[in-house]
């Protein structure tokens, strides 16, 4: 059965409720919730929805501040990246290699003289020509016919050496005398021309060797009154600086030169 229920009228007017401290409604709860831990570690202390929010928030503010900003950057100021151990082939394209690169002259270093041989295969030959002043008259048995001869740069770099491979000497005179001619590794005191060849023991113990116009195999060859005395020679030789030296001897004839240029030696090298 229906039941009737009273109905109480309130009075017009403002009720007043008196204060109630933060916590102490416990149905109500706090009004202030502290934020979820957003360290690595795992928060499981117990909290509200706005204490996760809070938590999350933090997260993402953490998040944007170790994340560089987005577009090119320097390296310093860029997020390093880790190719994965089992990476596929990344595909490039563009041009990475020209048909003419370019080469600065100016970076190349600097080549001195040393032995060390760059793009050299086996030994540069070369000549060298000397014309003593000779005695324009007669000259005596063992006398030396001119004065110093120096072969400068026999050796490509100072204390180098080589082989000296032939030796030719012109007479333009046609005497067709036995010369001598005398080589040493450095300078010696040579004799004055057309003056007894004797030789210091000193020097001597320089000499590299002694070439002959008795030895050469055709002798002398006469082209008109000239005559020329080509001698193959095998002599190796190691010069104390780059410049090999030498004297003329004539050991046993008496030539009688017409002009004081009336002989030319040349020597045939081959250096190391």
């Amino acid at each position: 059965m229906p039941k009737d229920v009273d109905v109480v009228s309130m009075p017009a007017g403002t009720i007043e409720l008196g204060a109630i401290v933060d916590g102490a409604d416990v149905a109500q709860g706090a009004t202030t919730d502290a934020a979820a831990s957003s360290s690595v570690a795992e928060d499981t202390t117990a909290r509200t929805g706005i204490g996760l929010w809070k938590g999350i928030k933090n997260i993402l503010i953490l998040l944007n501040a170790k994340f560089a900003a987005l577009g090119q950057a320097t390296m310093a100021a860029s997020m390093p990246v880790a190719i994965a151990s089992n990476q596929s082939a990344v595909p490039v394209s563009g041009t990475f290699w020209q048909d003419t690169q370019p080469v600065s002259i100016a970076t190349a270093p600097a080549l001195v003289a040393s032995e060390a041989h760059i793009g050299e295969v086996g030994s540069p030959g070369t000549t060298i020509s000397q014309t003593p002043t000779v005695t324009v008259g007669a000259y005596t048995a063992g006398d030396a016919v001119g004065g110093l001869l120096t072969f400068a740069n026999a050796a490509r770099v100072s204390g180098g050496g080589g082989v000296v491979k032939g030796v030719l000497i012109i007479d333009d005179a046609g005497q067709d005398a036995e010369l001598e001619l005398w080589l040493f590794n450095q300078t010696f005191t040579a004799m004055a021309d057309n003056a007894p060849w004797a030789p210091s023991e000193a020097d001597l113990e320089n000499c590299i060797g002694v070439v002959s116009t008795a030895t050469s195999d055709q002798g002398w060859m006469a082209a008109g009154t000239p005559s020329v005395c080509d001698i193959e020679v095998a002599k190796r030789y190691d010069l104390v600086g780059t410049s090999l030296f030498g004297q003329l001897v004539s050991p046993t004839d008496t030539p009688t030169f017409a002009a004081t240029d009336d002989v030319t030696v040349k020597v045939m090298l081959l250096q190391d």
